[in-house]
């Protein structure tokens, strides 16, 4: 019943890839020319960064803002009706002549907390939504929508009318926002022991960010290597359909819900892989220049993690879970966000807060 959601391509890859870098394998044969990053890039000054403190502690208090935001609640309003915009709260029977169809219902006893829609957000199908606007807090009336002619979700719903009966429960009133204490943290960051210490690592991790972000801009790309670019642009597709399959869409479906044409999309594919080129080749310079590498030990450390994260038994079957959602084997991936973190490191040795 659910459209697929409006995602950018590069944020479908963040979401799929948490642990991955850049996002592309380089299978190496003996034939293939070494890649000369001094001459595909030329570095920016890394070895004095300059940050100005308040700015540090503005993204600081932003992200904590933002970690608040995600996790404030709303008063429960049970009166009045529904508006366009309202958050409410329902449970939903779907019958098609008659007959409930599969996916087609969430109730009290499969899904006790209900379901949050937005009205006007076009989660469901046309029609849906609209249909709740006006109706009482508290109350359950039948609502006639037709599933749309071409509809990939379910192509056996294509076309048919459908009658949902829909109980309104609840609608979201005034936010709640969270007060950043250790109490907060323990509860939400469970990592952490207190406020303190969550915003010192916080700060930690900030400074590095910043630091790459600032080499990196001033960084001139002389050439993007094509191979590089033509396997992330590889490793893109698989992500997406990757993404889309576990969404139950197509990439038509992804182009309409974008509002994009096959050539904006091949255009935003290219500029994704070579923004993750530009980070590969800097990195890896910075790499060269200060002989900073990824040992043995500090990758069977991740991988030990990796396993437990992901359920595998071994790093074969680990591999084989990369190679599925992003066509790149595991030790690329984990090696690359290994190095990249090591010179994160080192730049961030590197700042000098004014």
């Amino acid at each position: 019943m659910k459209t697929v959601k409006k995602i950018a391509l590069a944020s479908v890859c963040v979401a799929l890839c948490a642990l991955m870098f850049a996002g592309c394998e380089k299978k190496k044969t003996q034939k293939e020319e070494k890649i000369d990053y001094s001459k595909v890039v030329t570095l920016s000054e890394y070895k004095q960064i300059s940050l100005k403190t308040d700015d540090v502690d503005r993204q600081v208090e932003a992200q904590i803002n933002q970690i608040l935001d995600q996790n404030k609640t709303y008063k429960k309003v049970t009166k009045g009706k529904v508006a366009d915009g309202d958050t409410v709260n329902i449970y939903y029977v779907g019958k098609i002549d008659g007959e409930a169809f599969d996916g087609g219902s969430l109730t009290k006893e499969t899904n006790p907390e209900g379901y949050d829609l937005t009205i006007g957000s076009k989660t469901f199908i046309d029609g849906f939504e609209e249909s709740l606007i006006g109706k009482k807090i508290g109350t359950t009336s039948d609502i006639t929508v037709t599933f749309p002619e071409q509809y990939s979700a379910n192509p056996d719903l294509a076309g048919k009318p459908a009658v949902f009966t829909v109980t309104i429960n609840s609608k979201q009133g005034e936010a709640i926002i969270p007060e950043f204490n250790d109490e907060f943290v323990k509860n939400n960051l469970s990592n952490y022991d207190s406020a303190k210490a969550y915003k010192e690592e916080l700060r930690q991790n900030m400074v590095q960010s910043m630091a790459w972000d600032k080499v990196m801009d001033g960084c001139k790309i002389n050439e993007y290597p094509k191979k590089l670019v033509e396997e992330n642009k590889s490793s893109l597709e698989t992500t997406l359909n990757t993404y889309l399959e576990q969404q139950g869409s197509t990439l038509d479906d992804y182009l309409t819900s974008m509002n994009m044409t096959k050539e904006s999309y091949e255009s935003q594919k290219e500029q994704t892989a070579k923004d993750e080129v530009e980070k590969e080749v800097i990195c890896n310079a910075i790499a060269e220049k200060e002989k900073i590498n990824v040992s043995d030990e500090d990758y069977q450390e991740q991988i030990k993690e990796l396993l437990t994260t992901t359920n595998s038994k071994d790093e074969e079957e680990l591999s084989d879970k990369y190679k599925s959602y992003y066509g790149v084997d595991a030790k690329t991936l984990v090696t690359k966000d290994l190095l990249l973190k090591k010179i994160q490191e080192y730049l961030a040795g590197n700042v000098v807060e004014e």
